[in-house]
């Protein structure tokens, strides 16, 4: 009987304990005004992709072009929160911005591109707002020596290394700096 009792009692505690727990989110959600709000950095291989990019996650018979741009977008997620460093090209070192470009081209879709900012944007292929689309790269002038690089996510998003009191975050193309110094849409995927 007390045996009988016992598990009883422990079936009780166990209902009781788990019927009221809160249920556990496995990935955040992102918005325009959230930082990256994510537990310390992950191993690489156990980082992992927001809800709703998850569609980036797999390719299942798409085109070439496609595959090759929910790879770029993906790497650039898992990069969200590396830290900003001039020149910088690796996760290890930390991202500038046209170092990150570079980094998710290459390794997300095996395409080489130029280093720097300039170089990038006088290089890649022109497009236009109405055919943007995501892993697409957003260029601005900050002014008259430096410029900067992003790439396109979609909903009016874009990833990028921003400066060295920042990390690797999401920003809206409505913030009014980004607005006012934007000065071309440009890609190196085709497509």
């Amino acid at each position: 009987m007390k045996k009988k009792s016992l598990s009883l009692g422990l079936i009780a505690l166990t209902i009781a304990t788990t019927a009221c727990s809160a249920p556990q989110r496995t990935h955040p959600h992102y918005t325009p005004t959230q930082r990256h709000n994510t537990p310390p950095p992950l191993a690489r291989e156990q980082r992992y992709i927001p809800e709703d990019q998850q569609q980036y996650s797999q390719a299942p018979n798409y085109s070439p072009s496609i595959q090759m741009r929910q790879s770029i977008i993906r790497l650039a997620y898992q990069e969200l929160g590396t830290h900003y460093k001039y020149g910088g090209s690796s996760p290890r070192e930390g991202f500038d911005c046209s170092g990150l470009m570079a980094y998710i081209h290459k390794n997300g879709a095996g395409i080489k591109i130029p280093r720097t900012a300039a170089g990038q944007q006088n290089k890649s292929r022109t497009v236009s707002y109405a055919n943007i689309q995501p892993g697409d790269m957003l260029f601005f002038k900050t002014s008259a020596r430096n410029n900067h690089v992003g790439i396109y996510i979609g909903n009016h998003q874009f990833i990028h290394a921003p400066n060295r009191r920042s990390k690797v975050k999401i920003t809206t193309m409505n913030n009014s700096y980004w607005h006012s110094k934007f000065v071309k849409f440009g890609s190196f995927v085709e497509g």
